[in-house]
């Protein structure tokens, strides 16, 4: 049943639009009047007696072509031309009750009643009828009072019942375009989250990359240069200088593949910190001990000066400020010529807040004048996380990485972790 309204609605939108619509029934509806008045006024002429005035039948040409001007007005001007054609009629029924003028009438009411304002189909109707039905009326010519009212009320009902079936037609095709888009956008979220999330991922593997797999093979090369001529084996030397090279080209590679992943993500938008994301596995306090490790490894003396009590099941927290430490700890061994101390600093505040401080003796390698991929990453990571990040030159020389870790687990939540 639905199919068969859905077809029988197009058939009715195809029919109305062809008779509203086209250029031919534009023509074809004054035309088809004009025939009707010219036999109309034919037989009128052949039935005049012999003799008989003929002023009448001149009266009645000029209604019918003023009759058939406004039929072809009727869509410029749709209530001047129904008004004016109304008082033409008046003026002809007294001659032809109506016979000539009547069906140009009947064509523009059904017009209006289908397509005009309800303010202008009432006032146009009224009229109309008024002029159809009131001559014949004062005539005393009951047969035709009643034709006249019938002709004009089927008309009127016919023209009604196309436009209230056009209107819930229109009102059905509003429903499906709403659908239809409510259906696009929630596909086009669908498909913006899935690029979202799918971008995330792409910042988080460049972020673990750039950080566990640099660090590490940072202090590789940090190790192999430590030992680079200084065994007194040649063999051994050749060794370490292949494990110095192939290192530093990994980690080439490396920051090569972190920026072709942080490109996918968008240069302009900040890559989202690993604990934002989700990250697997979070690192513990316990785990910055390692790293400091690997650092004293390199010949480096590592200090770590620890104050307040730790938030237990602060995961995310140690997370983060584990991050911090490794990722200072890795510039400084990249970056600082003459490096020979560092510092690490965690203070626990009373309201949970860590506050990390990484100072280094080291003189800054030269042409390193703005921030790489992994202090980038190291910002995004901690103001994710509602805290505070920065970096530069120390007040006593060397260089300084400074940062507040708050206890949030994830941006705008609160309260400890775990």
């Amino acid at each position: 049943m639905q199919t068969k309204g859905v077809s029988m609605g197009g058939v009715l939108d195809g029919i109305a639009n062809r008779w509203f619509q086209s250029p031919w029934t534009s023509v074809a509806v004054p035309v088809g009047c004009a025939l009707w008045d010219a036999v109309a006024l034919t037989r009128f002429a052949f039935l005049l007696p012999l003799g008989a005035d003929v002023s009448n039948l001149w009266i009645l040409n000029a209604c019918a072509t003023g009759m058939l001007v406004c039929v072809a007005l009727r869509k410029a001007f749709p209530l001047a031309s129904i008004l004016a054609a109304s008082l033409l009629m008046a003026v002809a029924s007294p001659v032809d009750a109506g016979a000539c003028t009547g069906v140009p009438a009947l064509v523009m009411v059904f017009y209006l009643a289908s397509q005009g304002t309800a303010t202008t189909a009432a006032i146009g109707i009224a009229a109309a009828a008024a002029a159809f039905c009131l001559p014949v009326a004062f005539m005393g010519d009951e047969r035709l009072v009643l034709a006249h009212t019938m002709a004009m009320a089927l008309v009127a009902a016919a023209a009604l019942g196309l436009r209230t079936a056009l209107a819930r037609r229109q009102a059905q095709r509003e429903v499906v375009a709403e659908h239809t888009m409510a259906e696009r956008l929630t596909e086009e979220r669908d498909r913006m989250a899935a690029e979202r999330d799918e971008a995330k991922e792409r910042s988080r593997i460049a972020a673990e990359l750039h950080d566990s797999v640099g660090h590490d093979l940072t202090a590789i090369i940090a190790l192999a240069e430590g030992l680079s001529g200084g065994t007194g084996d040649e063999t051994l030397d050749e060794a370490v200088t292949a494990i110095d090279r192939l290192a530093r080209e990994g980690l080439n590679d490396t920051r090569k593949a972190v920026r072709r992943l942080s490109a996918l993500h968008g240069s302009k938008q900040r890559a989202p910190s690993p604990v934002a994301v989700g990250e697997p596995a979070l690192r513990d306090w316990d785990d910055i001990s390692s790293v400091l490790d690997n650092a004293r490894a390199a010949g480096v003396a590592v200090a770590l000066i620890e104050t307040g009590v730790r938030t237990e099941g602060a995961k995310r927290q140690a997370d983060t400020v584990f991050t911090v430490v490794r990722e200072a700890l890795t510039n400084a061994l990249r970056h600082s010529d003459d490096l020979r101390r560092i510092t690490v600093s965690l203070d626990h505040g009373e309201n949970g807040t860590c506050a990390v401080a990484v100072r280094n003796d080291g003189a800054a390698a030269q042409g390193r004048k703005k921030r790489g991929t992994g202090l980038r990453h190291l910002e995004d990571a901690v103001t994710g996380c509602g805290g505070s990040f920065s970096c530069g030159p120390g007040p006593d020389g060397g260089w300084e990485v400074l940062a507040t870790v708050p206890l949030e687990g994830r941006p705008g939540q609160g309260g400890a972790d775990g």
